[in-house]
């Protein structure tokens, strides 16, 4: 089964703890003696160094719901972690030292945040990646919490940041001159490798150095370092020769790439030195940072070969060996615009081969409100069909004819939004209504009366993820209900497919062509609109627990119901399952719009198993269509920012609404 991701986001003191922890391998084995012992007493004193490093808690309540993850699992000076990563989503670039001769301020820790008053206790507003600039628009302002020879710089185009040890204004400065040539652009598809903005994998006991660590290094820090290395090379020397890997090296690797890379190391990590953020803070040099916990995953932007090993570069610019990561590709797949061509009623498949039918009788009927029939389909004898193969009894029964169980059963089809609009079962089998903020608009299916039409198998199958436009037409048979599709001919049974119809927004005042969001947990779909009009819909993966209850205790994993708006926009932020136990996070999750902290619509890079339950309680899409979405809605990114809050003049979130 795959794991379940709950998206809840890290905390200062979880990620100091994930930095000071040793593997689970270290901490758990008897065999390391002397060795483990003082590896652990070694990250006990880095923590409570760490604590006496941090400035305190953040303000504004944003700590507990924006994110405070790296890829590296760091705490720093400012304790501020990596939370938000990348260049620009379509449109908002962050510029570097080449914007021009306009002064900027620059970010020299993974997040700096944008106030919006010349105080630290003043609002977070939105915040700055690592290495990158905002524009300034005035001098500096000394304050008592920012004093001189900094100040707060007012930035476009509102707030405030404080030029303190995590920023700079010099162009010049080693970090930020580090970042220029590994600026992630949001924009480009991660789905290609290499050219992917950010690159993703799953930790197998990662360790994180500081720099390119030196054979002793590695010896002390990685257990059973030298049967690791000797499966990398029996795997690797299989593949030279064209052989399959041997079976124990395998299972060593774990999955684990035995791949050499093929570049070199940048100039600034070459002779074993610091990572410049590393450097920048005032860190000491210790070699190993930490360890990236088991099922967590680590982003990188760089790969390279260093003294015949194989390493990865961080977005912090710290190093994480490429053998100790299984490489992650993301999902390829995305959502249908709306258009003439295509539009709603349509249905996405979520099983492998989604089985077809044909209607097989000289007499069918053509959907409309009268229902009135027609002459049209081929004849049975044309299918290759006797004419004995219709039969009056495959047709669905009046409901006055149905026993109590069969008309559960029906009731269980009956899934459409034209029908019961995302109805669903309670714990105790009864049925519990949709939200009352949102509700389907005027049916688009009409059923066929009944007649002796029969649907029989076509040899066709629609492939998971894929979409097919509905004509509105409908049909039962043998207590299912069939959907007339707009290939071919071609029908679909309605409990295989996910049917995306149109909705209305109950409740709120929407101005003309307002956009919002409608995300339907039943169907493990979402549809974006202006106004009554859709403009988009693609499927979705809601919380692996499905709705949260109406009674009782909530249960994990669930996704909540409502009406909501967008609160904070982040091109990327780092996400922990269960910050409170600091067992995995995930990192560097693109796309990221919280709506109901700490709830948020998201990309996923470490599945693709979309319209099917799967996350921890947020709105998990492919890459692709998180980033349209993140486009699509409100507030928009300034440039050079790399988050967003809404509210103020930047404008309120997108409604999203969620049934």
């Amino acid at each position: 089964m795959a794991a379940v991701h709950r998206c809840l986001p890290f905390t200062l003191g979880a990620l100091m703890a994930l930095a000071c922890r040793p593997s689970s391998v270290e901490s758990g084995s008897e065999a390391h003696g002397e060795a483990s012992a003082s590896r652990t007493s070694d990250n006990g004193t880095e923590l409570r160094q760490a604590k006496r490093r941090s400035l305190g808690k953040p303000t504004d309540g944003h700590e507990a719901t924006a994110g405070r993850g790296t890829a590296s699992g760091l705490q720093t000076k400012s304790g501020t972690l990596a939370d938000a990563r990348g260049d620009a989503a379509s449109g908002a670039e962050e510029p570097g030292p080449a914007s021009g001769a306009e002064p900027h301020i620059y970010a020299l820790d993974v997040r700096v945040f944008i106030r919006a008053r010349p105080s630290l206790t003043a609002a977070e507003v939105g915040a700055l990646r690592i290495g990158h600039g905002v524009r300034t628009t005035g001098p500096a302002k000394p304050t008592g919490d920012c004093p001189a020879p900094g100040g707060f710089y007012p930035v476009a185009p509102e707030g405030y940041v404080c030029l303190d040890r995590t920023t700079t204004t010099d162009p010049a400065h080693p970090l930020v001159v580090a970042r220029q040539d590994f600026l992630e652009d949001f924009n480009k598809d991660f789905t290609s490798a290499p050219e992917a903005p950010l690159r993703f994998g799953e930790s197998i006991e990662t360790p994180i150095y500081s720099r390119i660590p030196t054979e002793s290094e590695q010896a002390r820090s990685e257990y059973e370092l030298e049967r690791h290395l000797a499966a990398v090379r029996a795997v690797r020397e299989a593949a030279a020769e064209g052989k399959p890997p041997p079976p124990r090296p395998l299972w060593r690797l774990r999955g684990a790439s035995a791949e050499t890379a093929s570049g070199e190391p940048p100039s600034f990590l070459r002779d074993h030195q610091d990572s410049p953020w590393h450097a920048a803070l005032g860190q000491p040099g210790r070699a190993r940072l930490g360890f990236v916990p088991p099922r967590s995953t680590v982003s990188f932007i760089d790969e390279f070969t260093a003294g015949g090993r194989s390493f990865l570069m961080t977005p912090e610019l710290t190093v994480v060996p490429k053998d100790k990561v299984r490489e992650l590709r993301p999902s390829g797949f995305q959502g249908v615009r709306l258009d003439g061509s295509s539009r709603l009623p349509l249905a996405f498949f979520r099983s492998d081969e989604t089985r077809t039918w044909r209607l097989s009788t000289a007499v069918s009927r053509t959907a409309g409100a009268t229902g009135t029939a027609v002459t049209s389909g081929p004849t049975p004898s044309a299918l290759g069909a006797s004419s004995d193969t219709v039969s009056h009894t495959d047709n669905l029964p009046r409901p006055d004819q149905l026993t109590a169980a069969a008309r559960v059963r029906v009731a269980a089809t009956r899934v459409s939004d034209d029908r019961v609009s995302d109805d669903r079962v309670s714990d105790d089998g009864a049925h519990e209504p949709d939200s009352k903020a949102q509700g389907a608009a005027a049916s688009p299916f009409t059923d066929d009366a009944q007649d002796a039409a029969r649907l029989t198998p076509d040899a066709h199958r629609f492939e998971r993820l894929g979409s097919v436009g509905l004509t509105g037409r409908a049909r039962w048979q043998r207590g299912r209900r069939y959907l007339e599709t707009r290939q071919d001919g071609l029908w679909v049974a309605q409990d295989e497919v996910a049917v995306v119809t149109e909705q209305r927004l109950r409740g709120v005042t929407l101005a003309p062509n307002e956009r919002w969001i409608d995300v339907s947990i039943f169907q493990g779909t979402l549809t974006a609109y202006e106004g009554e009009r859709p403009v988009f819909a693609t499927l979705i993966s809601p919380g692996a627990s499905g709705y949260k209850p109406r009674r009782g205790p909530d249960r994990k994993n669930t996704t909540p119901t409502g009406t909501f708006r967008i609160e904070w926009k982040h091109l990327s932020t780092t996400m922990s399952p269960d910050p409170e136990r600091r067992r995995y996070y995930l990192t560097d999750v693109p796309f990221t719009q919280f709506f109901h902290m700490p709830f948020a619509l998201h990309a996923a890079y470490w599945h693709d198993r979309f319209g099917e339950p799967m996350s921890g309680g947020c709105v998990n899409l492919s890459i692709t269509d998180a980033r349209w979405l993140f486009d699509f809605t409100s507030p928009s990114l300034p440039e050079g920012w790399h988050s967003v809050r809404s509210g103020g003049d930047r404008g309120e979130g997108t409604w999203v609404s969620i049934r």
